[in-house]
């Protein structure tokens, strides 16, 4: 039963046993499968339990004549250094145990392997975590021998792993996490930030003071193109019937955007942004995208040989149906494409590029004149004052909710700012730039311009 509990215990009792791990002990040869020449590896030869010892005042008392042999007479006046207390003899591979010995010697960082025979490779047993270079470093390899186990002193890390990587020069281990550099610097550069063999390493990193705002910096970079293409394509809001709000998807539908007329200005421009405008066109009808793609083929035409980069822009469904058979796309669903080949022009989903909308693109760089080189050169040669050139570094709104028939175009004069509200961003009239006081100076005089 679940609820059911003991009334009456008669006895109750608890034993325990001590674990004692077999540790190393006596010298035991080295295995077959270690590299046989300048592996670097001291075996100590001691008959007793405190091999570890021995190999840990060899690492810190290096000896260059048969450092392994007359251990007694070579390390024996260096046994006091070590402090053993509540350390098990033999020691045994254990992370616990090298945590208390660490504990016990605070200038000593212990890193213990073990050699693995069937991989012929080295593997962890035991990283320190002190990694200043304050400390004594102690390294010592662990060998097997059917249940025998036995301490070693490697003498140079690089050299015993000097295999594992296909590099010929003189290799520079990290060994933390024994990943090899082939110079001194990368390693001093990786080991302040190492954090051993299973994490990543990770490092906090400040802007510098010259470059501690985010901004393009690598100029340098920069493929210089003659030949800029700068468009506009503008949309006309049609009410949906109740058949269409339902078709489909569950997706709320508000209006139906169809492509209603375009503008689009080729510049030439050099290297002193000197610039010189060689095409323009500015066109209003239910065939503007079509017209537009058409248009853009005759000036890819054009300046086919100096061209380095297409326009960018997001394909409609309705280029597919006008250009089926030379169109290509590379797909990343079944309604979203990363790329389109119409002929010989090539279209990019900016978006994947730049996820923000172009209004807080062009609010990044600011209303600076120096900024918008190009915009200040051309107005202030039309006469236009700095005040009103100020109105154009930001993107302007157009009414789309107002502008549902093709009726509307028709008007020699711009509609009021309350009509500029828009549905889908719900951007307010307050928020419209005085746009009334541009189109006198720019001499618009009806809604297509």
């Amino acid at each position: 039963m679940s609820d059911a509990y003991p009334e009456y215990i008669e006895e109750f009792s608890i034993e325990i046993s001590d674990f004692n791990p077999i540790g190393p002990t006596a010298h035991i040869p080295l295995p077959e499968t270690l590299p046989k020449r300048n592996n670097r590896i001291i075996n100590i030869q001691n008959d007793d339990d405190w091999c570890f010892g021995w190999s840990v005042l060899g690492a810190l008392h290096p000896v260059k004549v048969h450092p392994e042999r007359n251990l007694h007479r070579l390390y024996g006046g260096f046994v006091e250094e070590l402090n053993m207390n509540d350390i098990p003899v033999p020691v045994p591979v254990s992370t616990p145990v090298y945590e208390k010995f660490e504990e016990n010697n605070l200038e000593i960082s212990l890193c213990v392997y073990e050699w693995h025979n069937q991989n012929e490779c080295l593997e962890f047993r035991y990283v320190s975590e002190r990694r200043e270079e304050e400390y004594k470093q102690v390294n010592l390899l662990v060998i097997t021998e059917e249940e025998r186990s036995h301490y070693c002193i490697i003498k140079d890390l690089h050299k015993l792993v000097y295999n594992h990587s296909k590099h010929k020069g003189r290799k520079y281990l990290c060994r933390y996490c024994l990943h090899v550099y082939s110079a001194e610097k990368g390693l001093k550069k990786h080991i302040p930030k190492c954090k051993g063999l299973n994490n990543a390493p990770q490092q906090p990193q400040m802007p510098v003071k010259n470059r501690s705002v985010k901004a393009f910096y690598n100029h340098k970079c920069i493929q210089p193109n003659p030949y800029r293409i700068f468009w506009d394509l503008e949309m006309l809001t049609e009410k949906l019937t109740p058949e269409e709000k339902t078709k489909l998807t569950h997706t709320e539908k508000l209006q139906m955007h169809k492509p209603c007329g375009y503008c689009y200005v080729v510049v030439h421009m050099d290297s002193s942004l000197n610039y010189e405008i060689i095409s323009h066109d500015l066109y209003k009808g239910p065939d503007a995208l079509e017209r537009f793609v058409i248009k853009i083929e005759e000036e890819l035409a054009n300046i086919q040989e100096d061209l380095s980069a297409p326009a960018e822009m997001i394909m409609a469904p309705v280029v597919s149906k006008f250009m089926a058979d030379r169109l290509n796309c590379i797909p990343e669903n079944i309604g979203k494409y990363k790329a389109m080949d119409v002929g010989q022009l090539r279209f990019l989903d900016s978006f994947q590029h730049m996820a923000m909308g172009l209004d807080k693109l062009v609010a990044c760089l600011g209303e600076t004149p120096k900024k918008f080189p190009l915009t200040v050169k051309h107005f202030t040669e039309k006469g236009y004052s700095m005040d009103k050139i100020k109105l154009l570094f930001r993107k302007g709104v157009f009414p789309y909710n107002w502008t549902n028939a093709w009726e509307k175009f028709d008007r020699t004069s711009l509609p009021p700012r309350k009509d500029f509200y828009s549905l889908l961003s719900k951007v307010g009239p307050e928020e419209v730039p005085d746009i009334q006081t541009i189109a006198p100076d720019a001499e618009i005089g009806y809604m297509p311009e």
